[in-house]
C-alpha cells in the first residue's frame, strides 16, 4: 500500500548556520522553470483579540496541483493521496501512482496541500503579538512588540537578514517572512507539499481554522471555541432530513469520514516523515531569525510554544467534535426509532457509526521531530 519512505535530511536542522543550506538544497530550478511554475502567493490579515495590533503578511508562491509533479517533483511524495473507497465509513488513505490520473482529474479533484497549514503563520504572528496561544491560554514566553513584528514580517517589512540567492532567480530571499514561508513549501521548496484529494484537504484546513467563524451555531458546545471543524447546525439538519427520507446519509457521513481521514492522512507513513521534517525546518528558521534579528531573541521559544499548542488544541477539539457529531447522528436516529419510525437507511448508518467511532482516536498530534 505504501511506497518507499522518503529519507530524512542528513544535515542537522538544529544548526542555525545550515538553515539557508537546508532550504536551498531542496530544489534549484533554472530561470525558465521559475517563470512557468510559480503559483500565486496569498495575503493574510493578522489581528490580536484586543485589536491593538494588526498587519498583513504575504506567503510565497507554490505550484498548483497540475504542476506539483513538474519542476518540483524531485523532493515531493510522488503519489496522489485520497480516501481508499467510496464506502461511507471508510476513512483509510491510499497512495496511488501519479500516472493513473489525467491532468484534468488532478486539476478538478486534487489540491496542492501544505503539510503544515499556512494558517499557522497567522496564529504564530497573533500569539507573538498578543501573548495569547491559539487555545486562548496565556503564552509563557514574553510577547513581541507589534511594531517589531510589522517591521520584520509584514508586507511592508523593512528588516532583512543574510540573503539567500535562488539559483536562476534575480531576486534573493532576504526578508524574514520569505524565509519563514519558504519552509512551509513553495515552488522552490516542494518537500512540504502533497497532492491531496480536495475533500480531505478542505477538512484538514477546517480542523486548524482558528480564525474561521461559523455563524448561527450557538447551540453547539463548540460555539465559543475554535477551530470550527464543522457547523453542527447544518450537520444536524442533514441528519434529520436523512431520517425523514431514509436516504442521503452520505451527506453527513462524508463529513465525518473526511475529517477523520484528514488525520489518518497526517499519520500516514510517508506524510509523517515529511511532517516531522517540515516542523523541524520551521523550528530551525525560527532559531535562525531569533539569532539574526534584534528583538526576536525569544522567537524560537514562541514558535515552539505556539506550534505545540496549535497542534494539540486542534487535535483535542477535532476529536471531541468528532465524538459529538457521531452522538448527534446516533441520538437522532434512536429517537426516531423510539417513536416508531425506523428509517430505511438505519442499518447502514448504524454500521458506519461503529466504524467511525472506532477511528476517532487517530485524531492526535503527530510526534514532534527529534530536532524540534
Amino acid at each position: 500500500m505504501y511506497g518507499d519512505c522518503l529519507k530524512e535530511d542528513p544535515d542537522d536542522p538544529n544548526d542555525p548556520d545550515k538553515v539557508l543550506k537546508l532550504l536551498s538544497e531542496r530544489n534549484e530550478p533554472d530561470a525558465s522553470e521559475m517563470n512557468s511554475a510559480f503559483g500565486g502567493s496569498r495575503i493574510y490579515g493578522v489581528g490580536t483579540p484586543a485589536r491593538d495590533c494588526s498587519f498583513k503578511i504575504k506567503t510565497r508562491g507554490y505550484p498548483s496541483s497540475g504542476k506539483l509533479f513538474g519542476m518540483t517533483g524531485r523532493s515531493v511524495i510522488e503519489k496522489v493521496l485520497r480516501l481508499q473507497s467510496q464506502c461511507c465509513s471508510d476513512t483509510n488513505i491510499e497512495l496511488l501512482d501519479k500516472t493513473l490520473f489525467s491532468k484534468q482529474d488532478v486539476s478538478d479533484k486534487y489540491s496542492t496541500e501544505h503539510i503544515e497549514e499556512l494558517q499557522f503563520a497567522i496564529s504564530l504572528m497573533q500569539s507573538a503579538a498578543s501573548g495569547i496561544l491559539p487555545s486562548e491560554a496565556p503564552m509563557q514566553t514574553p510577547k513581541i512588540p507589534c511594531q517589531l513584528l510589522i517591521d520584520t514580517f509584514s508586507i511592508h517589512a523593512t528588516e532583512v537578514v543574510g540573503a539567500w540567492k535562488i539559483k536562476g532567480s534575480k531576486k534573493p530571499l532576504k526578508k524574514p517572512a520569505e524565509l519563514l514561508f519558504e519552509a512551509f513549501g513553495t515552488s522552490t521548496q516542494s518537500g512540504p507539499l502533497v497532492l491531496l484529494e480536495n475533500g480531505i484537504n478542505y477538512r484538514k484546513s477546517t480542523c486548524f481554522s482558528y480564525n474561521r467563524e461559523v455563524p448561527g451555531d450557538e447551540d453547539s458546545p463548540f460555539a465559543t471555541s475554535k477551530p470550527f471543524a464543522v457547523d453542527s447546525q447544518k450537520f444536524t439538519k442533514a441528519v434529520l432530513e436523512s431520517i425523514r427520507t431514509g436516504l442521503k446519509e452520505d451527506l453527513f457521513l462524508q463529513v465525518l469520514r473526511e475529517t477523520i481521514g484528514a488525520w489518518k492522512y497526517i499519520h500516514q507513513k510517508e506524510v509523517a516523515i515529511q511532517t516531522a521534517h517540515t516542523r523541524g525546518l520551521l523550528s530551525t528558521v525560527a532559531l535562525y531569525l531569533s539569532q539574526e534579528v534584534k528583538g526576536l531573541e525569544n522567537f524560537r521559544k514562541i514558535y515552539r510554544e505556539v506550534e505545540t499548542d496549535w497542534w494539540n488544541h486542534a487535535a483535542r477539539h477535532c476529536k471531541a467534535q468528532g465524538h459529538y457529531l457521531i452522538d448527534i447522528v446516533d441520538t437522532e436516529y434512536r429517537k426516531a426509532i423510539a417513536q416508531g419510525v425506523t428509517p430505511a437507511n438505519w442499518p447502514n448508518v448504524e454500521n458506519a457509526l461503529i466504524r467511525l467511532r472506532r477511528d476517532v482516536p487517530i485524531i492526535q498530534t503527530p510526534v514532534p521531530p527529534a530536532d524540534y
